[in-house]
């Protein structure tokens, strides 16, 4: 594991006049004004430490600390906060849809912060104006985005700082109208500073509680905690709300013996509920809910496990802790993940077999040492050392960006209607669009196997072994001998869209229909559609030939998927097509499948009347 704070010189040679605050403003003390916002624990944890930190170098500073989501008005609080943790929780491909899309486009970003400020803007610049800082800090990326705009548009006349807790998603973070980001990485540095400008990026100590500097043995911490002081324990993470399968990490950690699991729920009564309800009896099992200790709580585990990452992280790592995270969900917590993976900084877990294996590696390795005295200015102290950066644009300019910005994000709007997968399912709940729905089975799931020619004939004599049958979803062109052979199994087939190029999606009707006259289906009437997505445009264009797309199917990317997906009633589609061990993965299913008392059969579909044009 590498080392996750880089040493960083200080700079003790700094302009004299950017050093220090007025004579006047000395005299009675800085007034800072800290905006968090309420989603999470983390944001309003940044705060209240960043706080601390600024009583620390400047004890007569008066510090205001303030719920920034509030001044953004109803409509905003419930879009962001109660919106934004219902679609995590029940419609996740929504939020990963909308997330990839802004994170990707800069102008759709715009757009979004554009709207922010037309409907939020006046509200947080009236909060502001009414504590009359003499400089404020943002822990949230929305909040950044209207006060950047605010101060570049010359509406804010002191300077505005950023901290930065999160390691991912920096497009939505870095605003060119915040005078500094304070990052708690220096991989940070640079993709900020392409983002806001030079010199828009410092990396400073992480934005944790002093504590968690402080020498802890796990020893004293456990005694401290009432926690075995022998064995090893495992401290399952949900963050402020309490997101995440923590059920399921707390099963992965039971299955290595001497494991004691710790779980902390955050502000979700529920989940500390049905954890509890959960193991009733189990001594190896202590829940949580939110808690202060979380200092203590890091000294005495040897491992952290967590969905969403941000401070938790941040503070793991300060403690010298291990961090797995596991089942991220869509957004920047799976972004953060995959990023820290690829860094080598944590180890990523999306099923609980592979969190145990996760665990037992971790516990393998030597013991993660805790960074003693960090080289590395505090935040507070870039924060009066720091010169403002940022000078207000012409109002015409301002105007013009206002009009270009929705012009332009109008067109692309429409074009990604159109033309991106990731719109496809958004606009098919909101439309309502034909589709084919599997009819469950109550003993049984419907399997579709998606391979090529070549290995059908081993295929269909794995099916037989195991009495067992399925839907083929043809791949390449298939000899007449093949086709016979399934349909001599009395196996079904169907037709799948393969993704294709930009431009690809043209040939729609007529992939459809060569693949109809190679099976001997003229006409197609459902189809499997591409595992990356459907596009709006494809869509349209094979229900014009009297087509639809197969709806409500899980792809299987291993050949040892969650339970979840193998429940009775569901619909799974194994993808044979690119594997060298095709055959083990079929066996491995199957097996799976009669150890739980359920069968394979193929689809039966309810396929609603479509009309070719």
């Amino acid at each position: 594991m590498r080392e996750f704070i880089l040493n960083m010189a200080n700079n003790k040679t700094m302009d004299e006049a950017s050093a220090s605050l007025s004579s006047e403003r000395r005299r009675g003390g800085p007034r800072v004004l800290i905006l968090f916002s309420d989603i999470g624990e983390g944001h309003a944890s940044a705060a209240r430490t960043l706080k601390d930190e600024i009583l620390v170098v400047d004890p007569h500073a008066d510090v205001l600390v303030e719920n920034g989501f509030d001044a953004l008005g109803r409509f905003l609080c419930w879009f962001m906060r109660d919106f934004y943790r219902a679609r995590h929780a029940s419609v996740p491909w929504l939020y990963r849809a909308s997330y990839e899309v802004f994170r990707r486009v800069w102008l759709f970003r715009a757009l979004g912060a554009f709207i922010l400020v037309l409907l939020g803007g006046r509200g947080e610049r009236r909060l502001v104006e009414s504590c009359s800082p003499d400089l404020v800090i943002s822990t949230d990326a929305r909040l950044n985005a209207v006060l950047g705009y605010l101060k570049r548009a010359g509406r804010l006349k002191m300077p505005v700082f950023a901290t930065l807790t999160d390691l991912g998603g920096l497009e939505f973070w870095a605003h060119k109208g915040v005078d500094l980001h304070l990052v708690m990485d220096s991989t940070c540095v640079a993709p900020v500073e392409r983002l806001a400008g030079p010199g828009a990026a410092m990396q400073v100590r992480p934005l944790v509680a002093p504590a968690f500097f402080s020498p802890l043995s796990q020893e004293e911490a456990r005694a401290a905690l009432g926690l075995p002081l022998e064995g090893k324990i495992v401290l399952i993470s949900g963050g402020g709300w309490g997101f995440g399968d923590m059920e399921g990490a707390v099963k992965a950690a039971l299955a290595l013996p001497d494991t004691h699991a710790v779980c902390v729920t955050g502000h979700n009564e529920q989940a500390k509920a049905g954890l509890v309800a959960a193991f009733p009896r189990e001594s190896r099992v202590t829940v949580l809910g939110f808690s202060s200790r979380m200092n203590e709580l890091l000294a005495a585990c040897d491992v952290v496990v967590h969905a969403m990452g941000g401070i938790t992280y941040l503070e793991a790592t300060v403690r010298g802790r291990p961090v797995i995270a596991y089942k991220p969900p869509s957004g920047h917590p799976a972004l953060i993940a995959a990023t820290l993976h690829r860094q080598g900084r944590q180890r990523v877990a999306e099923t609980r077999g592979q969190l145990t294996a996760a665990l037992r590696e971790t516990f393998a390795e030597h013991t993660w040492a805790s960074i003693p005295g960090v080289p590395l200015p505090s935040p507070a102290s870039a924060i009066f050392t720091t010169p403002p950066r940022v000078r207000p644009r012409p109002a015409w300019v301002t105007a013009a960006m206002h009009v270009s910005t929705v012009a332009v994000s109008l067109l692309l709007v429409g074009s990604f209607a159109f033309f991106a997968d990731g719109s496809y399912p958004v606009l098919a709940k909101t439309l309502h669009l034909q589709t084919a729905k599997p009819t469950a089975q109550p003993a049984g799931i419907q399997l579709v196997i998606r391979a090529n020619p070549e290995i059908v004939p081993a295929v269909l004599a794995e099916l037989q072994a195991h009495d067992a049958t399925a839907s083929f979803a043809l791949v390449g062109t298939w000899p007449a001998g093949e086709m016979e052979a399934v349909q001599a199994a009395k196996d079904q087939t169907l037709a799948v869209l393969e993704p294709g190029s930009r431009t690809g999606w043209v040939h729609t009707r007529r992939e459809l229909k060569q693949q109809a006259t190679g099976m001997g289906l003229e006409p197609v009437q459902v189809y499997l559609p591409p595992k990356d997505g459907l596009t709006l445009s494809e869509y349209l264009l094979a229900r014009s030939a009297g087509a639809v797309p197969l709806a409500h199917v899980t792809w299987m990317r291993s050949s040892h998927p969650e339970s979840k997906a193998l429940r009775a009633g569901g619909t799974v589609v194994l993808d044979l097509d690119s594997q060298q061990n095709a055959i083990s993965a079929l066996d491995g299913l199957l097996a799976d499948l009669q150890q739980d008392g359920l069968t394979a059969t193929p689809l039966t579909l309810t396929v609603p009347a479509v009309r070719a044009a």
